[in-house]
């Protein structure tokens, strides 16, 4: 019918909810240029409404899954980079945490599920950021100095969304999906004192 709003319908499964999506593609314009921290069925539903996304991945395996998927799709504007966690600091850092969430499934298809092991959600968000350090300083790896959208839908929500903000501009849009998650401990009394 007349009036009524295009609805954004991920083809490949993105793991939000169809007006999560769809509030997310209002966003997006064929000119723009996106990253993703995190990657799935959403990355091929971001590359067909902007002209180039890029999508950090912490497990390499998911980020191969996600590459061929890309392809099979006929999708050549999306790259997934992946970047794995530190498990030498993990174990350091970490002892005794479960992997979930980390390197092994959780309870969400694939490698989706947050870890809530309660050493790793009260851990220092130091410690958090050594573990994830090239994975939260991925969007710098990719040879893009500004982003129209950053949408952080992964580990360390809180750390990525401080590391895009060298990319970001007046015009630019950062998106932070499901915040609660895996973000319920100290990042967030860090995350709350950014600049305006």
């Amino acid at each position: 019918a007349t009036g009524q709003r295009k609805m954004c319908k991920p083809r490949m499964g993105a793991m939000m909810d169809p007006a999560e999506v769809d509030v997310i593609c209002a966003f997006l314009k064929g000119t723009d240029v996106m990253f993703e921290f995190g990657s799935g069925g959403s990355t091929a539903e971001w590359a067909r409404r902007v002209a180039k996304v890029y999508a950090a991945e912490h497990i390499d395996e998911w980020a191969q899954r996600v590459t061929t998927l890309l392809g099979e799709e006929g999708i050549t504007n999306a790259e997934v980079v992946s970047r794995p966690p530190d498990m030498a600091a993990f174990a350091e850092l970490m002892p005794g945490c479960t992997l979930r969430g980390i390197t092994e499934a959780g309870v969400l298809p694939d490698w989706c599920s947050p870890n809530f092991d309660e050493k790793w959600r009260e851990a220092p968000t130091e410690h958090r950021a050594t573990v994830f350090h090239d994975y939260i300083h991925a969007i710098g790896d990719v040879g893009e100095s500004r982003f129209d959208v950053v949408l952080v839908d992964s580990r360390c929500r809180g750390e990525c969304a401080i590391a895009a903000l060298p990319y970001l501009d007046q015009n630019s849009v950062l998106i932070i999906h499901d915040w609660n998650l895996e973000e319920e401990g100290p990042v967030n009394d860090g995350y709350l004192k950014l600049p305006p």
